[in-house]
């Protein structure tokens, strides 16, 4: 998280919409399932980064992470096994949940920023994962990531 302090507990609706983005919903498709206009559920998502001490334009799969993490949300036991993942793989699923941005996930990976949504692409077929989201909650049900997991880059890249 970029600041520390308390968080803020969230309201019912709040955590309506928080368990919606750990299971990949896009704010659209939030919106018309709680019968919510676009704009309100954009509101309550960005409730949620100020609440967990987020920048506003932090990356969705940085959010579900820190709601994760936070214990705003549980997850739930996996289906599967954790694939065996390499010392890279794991920092590259780390750099995603902490960092917001090509240069700043390449950063945190040690990776050139060209290579990054290729690497990326290829985590998210190796832990069968659907996108970068659930890729998130995979990582936390597999115990890969934590509170003490994930290292902010340099520059605020969270």
């Amino acid at each position: 998280m970029t600041a520390t302090g308390p968080i803020t507990p969230l309201t019912p609706t709040e955590q309506r919409v928080a368990e919606h983005l750990c299971h990949g919903m896009s704010i659209p498709q939030i919106a018309v399932d709680l019968e919510r206009s676009l704009h309100t559920v954009k509101s309550y998502a960005g409730g949620l980064r100020i609440k967990l001490h987020l920048p506003p334009r932090c990356a969705m799969p940085v959010l579900v992470h820190a709601l994760i993490t936070t214990k705003q949300i549980t997850v739930s036991t996996p289906e599967r096994t954790a694939p065996s993942l390499d010392e890279q793989q794991v920092l590259l699923l780390r750099s995603v949940a902490a960092n917001t941005g090509i240069p700043n996930i390449a950063r945190a990976a040690g990776i050139a920023p060209a290579d990054v949504r290729a690497h990326v692409d290829a985590l998210i077929a190796t832990t069968g994962a659907t996108d970068e989201v659930h890729m998130m909650v995979l990582g936390h049900s597999w115990d890969l990531l934590g509170p003490n997991s994930a290292t902010v880059s340099a520059g605020g890249g969270r």
